[in-house]
């Protein structure tokens, strides 16, 4: 199972950050800033993030792995209710093992931003259970990233 370790980088928009530099600008770059993984968002909800089909990510991807950086994703989980949750989860792996991702993190934050995750706690177990259970099966990581409100 892919473990996090060291330094690492969230990139909420991976068009953003690509229009000022190329793949290999960039992936020299995280190397160069002692980066261990770079932090895709892969979703909000049940909607896929527009950096998984972007054609800048999987060349990027693959220059980062080559100069021995993980790629793990990021997710924003709503999870209105246990449907969603359920829903949630199966989206989180099925872009996990589509888009060759190392691991996930799960941006289990509610702020007053919205949406952002609208559940209780049955649905966060729900969702944090199948997405861990599921994610470890396939030898890929899982972490959470959080702050107190």
């Amino acid at each position: 199972m892919a473990e996090m370790r060291g330094r690492n980088i969230f990139v909420v928009s991976l068009a953003r950050i690509l229009a000022g530099a190329d793949v290999e600008t960039l992936a020299g770059r995280a190397r160069d800033a002692g980066l261990s993984a770079v932090w895709i968002r892969a979703g909000r909800g049940e909607g896929a993030d527009p950096n998984l089909v972007h054609p800048g990510f999987a060349p990027l991807r693959d220059r980062l792995r080559e100069r021995g950086l993980g790629v793990w994703g990021w997710h924003v989980p709503f999870c209105r209710d246990e449907a969603a949750a359920s829903r949630e989860a199966a989206l989180v792996l099925d872009w996990a093992e589509r888009h060759s991702l190392d691991g996930v993190v799960l941006d289990a934050e509610r702020t007053p931003e919205n949406p952002r995750f609208q559940g209780g706690a049955t649905e966060a177990e729900v969702y944090s259970g199948a997405v861990a259970d599921g994610l470890r099966a396939r030898g890929k990581g899982v972490a959470l990233s959080s702050h107190e409100m």
